[in-house]
């Protein structure tokens, strides 16, 4: 028999919830209307909404009754992120650094709302803004302000910034000096945590391979 599941039914009645609030005002809602948004979680595919989305998108994403909205979740985060929702920030500053569907990349904006999330201790936020500063996305390159950045997130207990602090001092950037102790113990934290890469890398080396070459083979 046709009709929806019970938990289709749940997503459409959050997706109303937040709609309704954040319609309000409502910063929380307004930033959890913008997760739905951009994973189609709870928005319904039919009617003129969805062969608009469909026309400006041509993707679907998860069962055939939900389509994700990269701009309506830019919408959604940006009012949230403008009230000072941490959450808000990271996503919007995910969005802008990476693009998704007709949201272009900026890495100015990208910068400007990982940092507003990074102060307020978002760890994640702190991870990709110190990406911006290694690889200069927004703003010059810096080294030592990614390694700083990288080793807050990774001191909070962020598995790919547990990684990258690991790298630096592996290839001795922004780290000041390569520490081989210091990377392995980096390393081992980033595995403990699942970071498949960081399992790699101790596994090579408990055989004998020098930690760089080790970086190389379980980074290939």
């Amino acid at each position: 028999m046709g009709g929806q599941s019970g938990v289709e039914r749940d997503l459409a009645k959050a997706f109303q919830y937040y709609l309704s609030a954040a319609e309000r005002g409502h910063a929380s809602s307004q930033a959890c209307l913008g997760l739905m948004y951009q994973d189609g979680r709870g928005v319904k595919k039919n009617e003129e909404e969805a062969r608009e989305l469909a026309k400006a998108f041509r993707i679907g994403k998860g069962t055939a009754s939900h389509l994700p909205n990269p701009t309506l979740a830019v919408k959604f985060y940006k009012l949230a992120a403008d009230k000072g929702d941490r959450t808000a920030q990271e996503c919007l500053g995910l969005m802008y650094l990476q693009g998704a569907g007709e949201v272009v990349k900026q890495y100015p904006l990208a910068v400007q709302y990982l940092r507003l999330a990074a102060k307020a201790g978002g760890i994640t936020a702190q991870n990709n803004l110190a990406l911006c500063y290694n690889r200069g996305y927004g703003v010059p390159v810096d080294l030592t302000e990614a390694f700083r950045l990288h080793t807050l997130s990774a001191t909070c207990g962020d598995r790919t910034a547990q990684f990258n602090v690991a790298v630096c001092y592996t290839v001795r950037e922004g780290a000041g000096t390569r520490d081989v102790r210091e990377a392995l113990r980096w390393y081992r934290l980033a595995a403990e945590h699942g970071h498949a890469t960081s399992v790699a890398v101790t596994k090579l080396v408990r055989t004998g391979t020098d930690i760089l070459a080790a970086l190389r083979t379980a980074s290939s």
